[in-house]
């Protein structure tokens, strides 16, 4: 029993961090960049309330996966 507290305790914990992690775009269209910077190659764009999980690059760029690849979004 004790382990399966424990458990499920750990998946609770994991599914919190990950959904901490998912941000909703805010905007029409949000570039998608090769690269975090804004004379990186556009990628691809997201649009208004498309939820992306994003990993911190630095504070001004978050990385994202986008077509199985690492890409960046502006975070601002």
């Amino acid at each position: 029993m004790k382990t399966v507290k424990l458990l499920l305790s750990l998946v609770f914990i994991t599914m919190l961090f990950a959904a901490c992690n998912t941000h909703v775009v805010n905007t029409e269209n949000l570039n998608v960049r090769a690269t975090p910077s804004t004379n990186g190659t556009v990628i691809g764009q997201l649009h208004y309330n498309d939820r992306i999980k994003v990993t911190p690059h630095n504070d001004t760029w978050g990385q994202i996966e986008y077509k199985n690849e690492t890409r960046y979004v502006a975070m601002k």
